[in-house]
């Protein structure tokens, strides 16, 4: 099949095909077609694609079969989130990765920074140590409204609020491995494998 300038579009040789053409548009094609090799296989190929269409005589799918088909696909579909789906957010950036420049030392502790993608907004999160423990505290950058933030790990479970600008400020936690939760209106989000104090 062509869609070159050179050629009738495709669409009009359909309309040939199928006698939806005006009695001028059809000379004009059907002289076109004489002319050209390309654009005659094209018909040939649509008169014989849609005999076999016209012809088929099987039988339709049974309507559960359908609609289960089509609930198989929704997810894929739909971008609305669905009651109980949770959002993993994917690691774009650790400075705890990132070595520090040849020669010198940190005077004293800097905190960690993590930068998240989650669903249509990112978190950008920090861990600071404070005497044996680690707080971690955070923002939601592209996402509004409030929301409810909570780090659970083996040893300690704490919670709280984001603020008008996004940001939250957890208590402050034992060395381990947690998990960051985040519940919002409209997105509910999970952070997980966080190594706090490693």
């Amino acid at each position: 099949m062509s869609f070159g300038r050179s050629h009738t579009p495709f669409d009009e040789l359909t309309d040939l095909v199928e006698g939806r053409l005006s009695a001028e548009q059809q000379d004009h094609v059907q002289h076109h077609v004489r002319e050209c090799r390309q654009c005659t296989a094209d018909v040939q190929w649509l008169h014989h694609t849609l005999s076999l269409m016209r012809d088929d005589n099987t039988e339709d799918a049974p309507t559960h079969v359908v609609a289960r088909a089509v609930r198989m696909f929704r997810p894929m579909a739909e971008p609305a989130r669905s009651v109980g789906q949770r959002l993993v957010a994917a690691l774009r950036f650790d400075s705890g990765r990132t070595p520090l420049a040849f020669g010198t030392r940190a005077v004293q502790p800097t905190p960690r920074q993590l930068l998240y993608s989650v669903g249509a907004f990112d978190l950008d999160m920090r861990i600071q140590q404070q005497d044996e423990r680690y707080v971690v505290s955070g923002q939601l950058l592209g996402s509004g409204g409030g929301g409810h933030v909570e780090l659970r790990g083996p040893v300690a479970t704490v919670g709280g609020e984001l603020n008008d600008l996004q940001e939250f400020e957890l208590p402050p936690v034992p060395s381990g491995p947690y998990t960051l939760l985040i519940e919002k209106a409209d997105v509910s989000a999970e952070v997980p494998d966080i190594d706090v104090g490693s």
